[in-house]
């Protein structure tokens, strides 16, 4: 029997086989280890790794393409907190910023910063993922 360990690294693999982006880098990137917590809306906080998700993060970082647009990586989740960004990242807060102030049901509006993180998110889009 497969382990779960054994079936991402064959989708990561089928996944870069399959895609190839426009920068001509990998969809799915290696892991960055320096961060040990998932980091929340709320600058400086962190929440604790489920044991799936410490898998995820130890295999690798971002996953460009993938379901509710692009997987962030842990570092990425930190540069949300910053005013300093990319244009990537600034796209992503921009649609954060404007789903917080007019859409009533979304989970920005709903919990505290503190108990949310961004798992996935569109550069362009409403699409998301949630960690609470």
């Amino acid at each position: 029997m497969k382990s779960l360990t054994q079936y991402l690294e064959e989708t990561i693999k089928q996944n870069n086989d399959c895609f190839e982006n426009d920068d001509d880098q990998p969809i799915v990137n290696k892991p960055d280890l320096s961060i040990s917590k998932i980091p929340t809306l709320q600058p400086n906080v962190y929440r604790e790794f489920s044991p799936l998700l410490e898998i995820r993060y130890k295999m690798f970082s971002s996953w460009i393409l993938a379901s509710h647009g692009n997987w962030l990586s842990l570092k990425e989740m930190q540069e949300l907190w910053q005013d300093d960004n990319s244009e990537y990242i600034t796209n992503i807060k921009e649609q954060l910023l404007a789903s917080k102030e007019w859409w009533g049901n979304d989970a920005t509006t709903l919990f505290k910063d503190e108990r949310i993180s961004i798992f996935a998110a569109e550069e362009f889009g409403n699409e998301r993922i949630y960690l609470i």
